[in-house]
């Protein structure tokens, strides 16, 4: 009996479509049908031919042999036709105009209001918080992915193609687009879906193909091949042999092949047994939590972890208690290196209905996440910075007239004490005032001064000597430690003090009396063999709440309260000073308790 995809006809048909790029064949003969109402995964290794299938669907290279029909009519591959027979693609680089609004950039040629009009009822349908005035450069990286994509949602299309799309899209955004495709799948559209993520095909896909070398070599409904063999057949050699004696042979050499890729895998994997004792760890996961080449294969998954990850254990055996299949996101996990960010999925096996044990595999996301809030940082001081220029500005001119006519009404009235007391009294709030409007020309001001070659150890040492008998008061040890004699950045000075003064300042108000600062700075090497200066300040206070310390860095917030002259400033300038002269700043708790402040600067020399 035929399958209901092999009884219709395909929206797409591609027959013997061959294409090279030079020497380089890249598709060989391909074959490949796409449906209405049908999400069609595609995957395959790096290299594979997945990007280029697309870009041949779409019109931008069309095949060198071979053809394309669409509705069984043969066509001419170009971007012109593809956009009149309503297929869409959208790619992993987003083609959007920075200095337009997301409603210009979703409706083409038409007036800026009736645009956002319509694409605010659009966002609305779909329910998303983006703003269709803001510009396209004033969003973070995930909000312009969403755009991109909401751009070809809004074309109604009749084929759309995502070229691993959504890998950069935050979490609730991704869950927002698949329930999105799947409305469009039941209206009609055929979906090409490209991807490397396994677990997304498994939620979001009807069928997959798996391509190798420039040619599907299988096609299958989803819920008709599981994981291993998906994952095998699109990164591991398939092996063919009709001779019968090879078959073992081959057999345990195919085994030892995907052990090996396991081994070496970028992502920590852990498999486990139904007594979530591990029977294999990679090597990736055994420099993570420090395992013995000789530990026994059974040891248990409480003691793989330690006791400093307990909740990451509790979470495991929640889930693996009822055999569900989970993704967990942005976990902290305490390993060989410090604190990381991890995404942990979990795939409970089972043999038959009877469940054996568990894949868990760790992705770190550390580096990425660090990276997105430090982008999105940046982009919204630069946002605020320009907003506070604008009204230090305008708040600086009526002040000054206040402050003149308080001064001559002190100097026509020297003898009412009412009065003087009165204009005292202004004048200080006036003053007060004032600062904080030098505070926000401070921050505002973005001009790199002319740098020069700064020597750390000095200026530290410089520093503590400073502020040695105001910590000695609040009976607070300042101490500083350094692995180098001499260690030398690019920068300006003064602004450098800055930094380190406001950051001891702030963990002097944090501590209050009877603690400790350490501040210990130190030559290291990049992976790329760059050397940085690596400067750090740890005290032993009560460290930042946990769900604040991403806005720590962003002007006027602050953890303060009761004093005036705090205005939340200190750390967002500090941020602005380090980052440009190259530099990164990062803060962060310690779990023995406390804050630590980490800085880096290309290193110099003298």
């Amino acid at each position: 009996m035929k399958s209901m995809s092999e009884q219709r006809k395909p929206v797409i048909e591609i027959k013997n479509a061959y294409l090279d790029y030079g020497i380089i064949p890249v598709l060989k003969n391909l074959n490949a049908s796409i449906y209405a109402n049908e999400i069609h995964a595609l995957i395959g290794e790096h290299g594979a031919g997945k990007s280029s299938l697309a870009k041949m669907l779409s019109g931008f290279q069309p095949p060198k042999t071979g053809n394309i029909y669409y509705d069984g009519e043969r066509i001419k591959c170009s971007p012109g036709t593809a956009k009149r027979l309503g297929i869409e693609m959208v790619t992993q680089d987003n083609h959007l105009f920075p200095n337009l609004t997301v409603a210009n950039n979703i409706v083409l040629g038409e007036n800026d209001k009736s645009a956002e009009h319509a694409v605010s009822r659009f966002f609305d349908e779909l329910e998303i918080d983006i703003s269709p005035k803001s510009l396209i450069s004033n969003l973070n990286l995930s909000d312009r992915v969403m755009v991109d994509i909401c751009k070809h949602f809004y074309n109604t299309p009749k084929v759309l193609i995502l070229d691993e799309a959504l890998e950069k899209l935050s979490a609730s955004y991704l869950e927002k687009v698949i329930q999105v495709l799947h409305r469009m799948k039941e209206d009609g559209c055929a979906i090409l879906f490209i991807t490397h993520r396994v677990d997304d095909i498994y939620e979001i896909a009807d069928k997959v193909s798996i391509i190798r070398n420039g040619n599907i070599i299988a096609t299958q409904p989803v819920e008709d091949i599981d994981k291993f063999n998906l994952i095998k057949m699109a990164y591991t050699q398939v092996i063919r042999t009709t001779d019968i004696n090879y078959l073992n042979a081959d057999f345990y050499n195919l085994l030892k092949y995907n052990e090996a890729v396991l081994k070496k895998l970028p992502s920590a994997i852990l498999i486990s047994d139904e007594m979530l004792n591990v029977r294999f760890i990679n090597d990736i996961a055994k420099n993570y939590f420090e395992i013995d080449e000789s530990v026994h294969p059974r040891i248990e998954m409480k003691q793989v972890l330690g006791e400093e990850n307990s909740n990451v254990f509790n979470l495991l055996q929640s889930c693996i208690a009822e055999r569900n299949e989970e993704i967990f996101y942005d976990v902290q996990v305490q390993y060989l290196k410090g604190l990381s960010s991890q995404n942990i999925s979990i795939i409970p096996l089972f043999d038959g209905k009877l469940f054996i044990g568990s894949i868990i595999t760790m992705d770190d996301v550390t580096e990425y996440e660090t990276l997105r809030r430090q982008l999105s940082i940046k982009e919204n001081l630069s946002s605020i910075g320009l907003l506070s220029a604008g009204v230090a500005h305008e708040i600086n001119n009526p002040l000054e007239i206040i402050n003149y006519y308080m001064q001559n009404l002190k100097l026509t009235n020297p003898d009412n004490e009412k009065i003087m007391e009165i204009v005292v009294d202004v004048q200080e709030e006036i003053k007060s005032i004032s600062n904080i409007i030098d505070n926000l020309l401070l921050f505002s001001e973005d001009k790199k001064l002319t740098a020069e070659t700064v020597e750390v150890n000095s200026l530290i040492s410089g520093i503590v000597h400073l502020i040695t008998k105001s910590t000695e008061e609040r009976k607070i040890d300042l101490v500083f430690d350094t692995e180098n004699e001499d260690i030398y950045i690019k920068t300006v000075r003064t602004e450098l003090k800055q930094v380190f003064l406001n950051i001891i300042k702030n963990s002097i108000d944090a501590i209050k009396e009877n603690g400790r600062i350490s501040v210990s700075t130190a030559l290291k090497l990049t992976d790329s063999e760059r050397p940085v200066a690596e400067i750090t300040f740890s005290d032993d206070g009560p460290g930042v709440d946990s769900e604040i310390i991403d806005n720590i860095f962003m002007p006027f917030y602050t953890t303060k309260t009761g004093s005036s002259n705090n205005m939340g400033l200190g750390l967002s300038i500090s941020y602005r000073i380090v980052d440009k002269y190259g530099g990164t700043m990062d803060m962060n708790n310690l779990t023995s308790g406390g804050c630590r402040t980490t800085l880096t600067f290309p290193a110099a020399v003298e």
